[in-house]
Order: structure tokens, then C-alpha cells, then sequence
């Protein structure tokens, strides 16, 4: 039996390197085209080249395979800096937050210093992990590197403190950053609005304004919101003069921003102006219109109307439509535990119950009762009561509580908004604990402390 061995020099191995090259500046035509290239890369003995190898595992996340990714990072012989950044950034832009620190940890542990480039992505991933203690090392490490005074490890770390709750620490890198960008600004702006501080939020911009800085979409759009939950039609009618000032006043993100901020205001008028006025509007234009409808998701179930309610939901699924599950999450250790509604698949779950149960009596004790009207299911009140009991950010509370040290802040991330019931039970648990608890959900950062939160219940 004969072997054929591979010749280097065979005029098929330049054809073969034209087409991988063709492929991966060109693009893809789909998943299965990306393995055919990836396999020919091993065929012709050029997966140790890192320059394709880095086009290809962007691509690679680019079509949301992220093991894939990993797969072929995990067999390359000897990554350098690009391709060990390619590879975080992938999984932070996949949302494997985890998965992203992993390899933080494991690319300082082969030796390599991260760049300018690396620490933002990482920054992000301690952040939406709530991993406050790894975020403090990275700063650490970030400063020890001489990236101290680089506008955009700086900006990470603004927004990481932000999103972790320790404004004070947001706003010391802030101040100390040299040069301050657009992006740096947003990072503040959205911090004090994330922290309940809207008024700030908005001196803020308007200190900014008389920097001399011209605000971006993104900006624009976060000092709407703030302008929106204010109530403030005053300092409404201002910052929509400063959209048209700046040019954005076609941009659809910023006008149906507008809109919400006007509806928010009280002036339906004004928004409906604004609306009508819009060259491109998409669903979340019609839907800030319809502000009752979008603030109300399931008025059916809200006003006991179970029928209606199961009518919808039976077409829900249907139509493939799934409501997307609550999680919770808390760092403690350096470890991340992730928690669902009703979770028991915690290796201490039965000390998480006993702990809930243990509260539960001190709550009542406290003059608290469950608010039963925020389960949206036709069953017994009974029934709705041990199901609140339930909830993720309850079950990531009572395992902080019995994991770490009195006196240590409790930070919790959950992916929805914090029901009324939780938001209510957690208030009187920071009183009857002694501890300061930060929960950051989809909408905003809510601190605890002795009984109330930063968000004045307004969220």
C-alpha cells in the first residue's frame, strides 16, 4: 500500500492557499463552507499560520459557534497575544462571560501580558458576571502593565465599577482618565443613570457639552432615558434642542428615544409629533407610541383574566414563541454560581431552602406579606406565595447571605427586570441582615441598604 506525502512545493498547495485566502477575506457562504476551509488549513499544513487562523476564528463567532471557536484555539500550536485576544473578545461578544475570564485566567497563566486590547473585554466580562473580585485584580494587573492612562482600559473600568455597583471607584478612574473620549463620557453618564442618580446624569452631559464634546447616538439616547424617568419636560425640551444641534435629529435610535422620553414626560403630543415626523421607524418606534401596551406586557393575566391569558399563551407556543427563563447570578470565591426559579441543583441547595425558609418568618415578623398579584398563573394564592419564594434573586440571596462574612456586600446580576415582590422582600432583608445588597437587573442598579433601595421604588 502505497502513502502519499505531502510536497510543499506542488503547484496545488498556492491554489490551495489563493482559495482559504479568497474565503476567509471574501467571507463565508455558510458554517458547513467555514469547516471545508478549516479542514484544508490541516490539509496543506497551514493551520500553525496565526494570521488565517485569526481571520478564521472570527468568522467562526461571527457565525455563533463559540466551541468551534474554542476547539480550534485549544489545538493551535503555540497562540500568541492576537489570537488569545480574538478568542476573549469572541466568547465576551457570544455572552460566555465565564468561558471569557477562563481564559483570561489561562492566558496570564502561559506567560502572556495583556494589551490595551484584552482588558476591556475582560473588564466586561467581570462585569456582567458581577465578578467584582476578579475586576479588582484586572486593575491591578492593568495598572502594573502601564495601561493606567489608556482612554479605553480606563473607560473599561469605568464601566465595570458602574455595572458593579461601587460608583465612588467609577468615578475616581473617571476623573483620573487624561484625555476623555465620547465613549468615556457615555461610561459615566450611563453609570449615575444605572445608579438611580439622574439628575447628575444629566449635569454630567451637560458638563460635557461645555467641554466642547460632541455626543455620539449612544450618548444621546442614554441622557434621554434619564431625562425620561425624571418627568422633567423642561429639561426634556432641552436635550431634544441639543439632538437637532448635533445632527442626530434623523436617527431613529435617538427619535424613538425621543418619543419614550416625551411619553414619560406627559407630553403625548410632543411625542406624537416627534413619531410622525420619523423618516424610518421600526418596532421599537411603534411600540414607545404605545406606551400603556409595552409597559403592561400580559394585561390579560394583570386583571385576572386567565382565559384571554392562556388563549395567548397556547398561540405563544404555537408560534415557537418562549418567554425567556429568569437567572441570577453571584460571585463569591471567584466562582460564579447561577441560579433559576425554583433552582435545585445547587450542591448547597438544601441550606439555601432551610435559609429562605428562615427568612421567610422574619419577613412576616416584619410586618411583610407576598404580593401575589405579580404571578401571572391561575393557581391557588398558596401556591403563588411559595413560587415567589422561589424566585432566582431570592435563591442568589440566601446563598450570599450563608457564604460569605457578615458585613460583606451581597452583589447579584439578575437577566429580567426584579419583580415587585422580590424588589419589596429584599428591602426589609437588608434591614433585618445588616448587609448592603446590590441587585443589577435589565433595567437598573438597585442598592439596598437598611431597608431601602437607591431607585426610590421607581423602576
Amino acid at each position: 500500500m502505497s502513502t502519499v506525502l505531502f510536497n510543499p512545493a506542488s503547484p496545488i498547495v498556492p491554489l490551495a492557499l489563493t482559495e482559504i485566502k479568497a474565503a476567509l477575506f471574501q467571507g463565508f457562504t455558510s458554517f458547513n463552507h467555514l469547516k471545508h476551509i478549516h479542514a484544508r488549513l490541516f490539509r496543506f499544513h497551514l493551520d500553525h499560520n496565526h494570521y488565517l487562523l485569526n481571520m478564521l476564528l472570527k468568522s467562526t463567532f461571527n457565525f455563533n459557534h463559540p466551541d468551534y471557536a474554542t476547539a480550534i484555539f485549544t489545538n493551535t500550536y503555540d497562540p500568541n497575544i492576537f489570537l488569545w485576544n480574538t478568542v476573549i473578545r469572541g466568547l465576551v461578544s457570544s455572552d460566555c462571560f465565564s468561558q471569557a475570564t477562563e481564559f483570561f485566567s489561562l492566558m496570564h497563566k502561559d506567560g502572556f501580558l495583556p494589551n490595551n486590547f484584552t482588558f476591556p473585554f475582560v473588564l466586561k466580562s467581570c462585569a456582567r458576571n458581577s465578578n467584582f473580585g476578579l475586576g479588582m485584580n484586572v486593575h491591578s494587573l492593568a495598572v502594573k502593565a502601564g495601561f493606567d492612562c489608556d482612554v479605553f482600559v480606563n473607560t473599561g473600568l469605568v464601566s465595570f465599577y458602574a455595572k458593579v455597583g461601587s460608583l465612588v471607584d467609577a468615578q475616581k478612574v473617571f476623573d483620573d482618565i487624561p484625555e476623555k473620549n465620547v465613549v468615556s463620557w457615555t461610561a459615566i453618564i450611563s453609570g449615575y443613570i444605572g445608579a438611580g442618580r439622574l439628575t447628575e446624569a444629566v449635569n454630567l452631559f451637560r458638563r460635557s457639552l461645555k467641554m466642547g464634546l460632541r455626543p455620539d447616538s449612544f450618548t444621546l439616547v442614554r441622557v434621554l432615558s434619564a431625562c425620561g424617568q425624571l418627568g422633567d419636560l423642561g429639561a426634556a425640551e432641552w436635550i431634544h434642542r441639543c439632538v437637532l444641534d448635533t445632527g442626530m435629529g434623523r436617527n431613529v435610535f435617538v427619535n424613538t428615544s425621543l418619543v419614550d422620553m416625551y411619553g414619560k414626560c406627559g407630553d403625548m403630543e410632543k411625542a406624537r409629533a416627534v413619531f410622525e415626523d420619523m423618516t424610518e421607524r421600526d418596532i421599537v418606534s411603534w411600540s414607545a407610541m404605545i406606551q400603556g401596551y409595552a409597559a403592561n406586557g400580559n394585561i390579560y393575566s394583570a386583571n385576572h383574566k386567565w382565559d384571554k391569558s392562556e388563549k395567548i399563551r397556547s398561540v405563544m407556543n404555537e408560534k415557537g414563541v418562549q418567554k425567556v427563563p429568569g437567572y441570577s447570578w453571584i460571585e463569591v470565591d471567584g466562582i460564579v454560581h447561577e441560579f433559576l426559579v425554583g433552582d435545585t441543583s445547587h450542591p448547597m441547595s438544601v441550606k439555601i431552602y432551610v435559609k429562605l425558609r428562615e427568612l421567610a418568618k422574619e419577613l412576616r415578623a416584619a410586618g411583610y406579606t407576598p404580593t401575589t398579584e405579580f404571578v401571572l398563573f391561575d393557581i391557588e394564592d398558596e401556591e403563588k406565595e411559595h413560587f415567589l419564594g422561589c424566585h432566582s434573586e431570592k435563591l442568589a440571596l440566601a446563598f450570599g447571605l450563608i457564604s460569605t462574612e457578615p458585613g460583606n456586600i451581597i452583589r447579584i446580576v439578575k437577566n429580567l427586570r426584579v419583580c415587585g415582590d422580590c424588589h419589596t422582600a429584599i428591602k426589609l432583608i437588608s434591614k433585618i441582615s445588616g448587609r448592603e445588597i446590590i441587585v443589577r437587573d435589565t433595567n437598573r442598579f438597585h442598592c439596598f441598604v437598611d431597608g431601602s433601595c437607591s431607585c426610590r421604588d421607581y423602576w
